[in-house]
């Protein structure tokens, strides 16, 4: 690790990736993405104090949050935020937020300065599950759309089948990304490929 606190874990398990990974419960991963002028963080995992101050350790740069779903353990902390950025088919999922909530899909371009993250469609897990496609490093942030050692679609009414459509879709875009990094990262500690 490159730090520690009672709530997260730091690592880099790539030098232009941060994860934090939460202690309580069941551990969730939370991403940052840096560029040159703002850093993309995804996800905020189970509720953690200060949370904002906790991202200021690992950058200075201006923070725009970004849901990868709707799941209560992965947006913990948004009410930190004035403005977040989800599909807003997982809206109904944190009916309690206040603040602005900007509606992003498949295509939607982040740039953060020298490094763009695209939004690519992953429904199923939950019906606006959204993956965050890094252009440069050739990854994929896919929240809880692909898990690790199994795919959480029991959870949603989404028909099974929706997940054939997610995983063609990724297959058809894999001159575009080498890596995929999930919602719990722990579940095997490295990457999917």
């Amino acid at each position: 690790p490159v730090f520690e606190n009672e709530d997260v874990i730091g690592y880099k398990p790539r030098d232009d990736l941060w994860l934090l990974q939460t202690q309580q419960g069941v551990p969730v991963s939370i991403y940052i993405l840096e560029g040159t002028e703002k850093a993309l963080v995804l996800d905020t995992g189970h509720m953690i104090k200060n949370f904002k101050d906790l991202i200021k350790k690992v950058t200075q740069k201006p923070i725009i949050l970004a849901l990868t779903h709707g799941h209560h353990d992965h947006v913990g902390s948004i009410d930190e935020f004035d403005t977040i950025y989800m599909d807003k088919a997982d809206q109904y999922l944190i009916p309690n937020y206040k603040g602005k909530i900007e509606n992003i899909r498949h295509g939607y371009t982040f740039d953060l300065g020298d490094r763009e993250v695209e939004v690519i469609e992953m429904h199923g897990h939950t019906e606006g599950s959204i993956g965050f496609l890094d252009k440069k490093g050739k990854f994929i942030v896919v929240g809880d759309a692909i898990g690790h050692k199994l795919v959480w679609m029991h959870v949603s009414k989404i028909p099974l089948e929706a997940l054939v459509g997610t995983l063609k879709g990724l297959v058809s875009i894999k001159d575009k990304w080498n890596e995929l990094y999930s919602g719990h990262y722990n579940e095997s500690n490295r990457p999917l490929d």
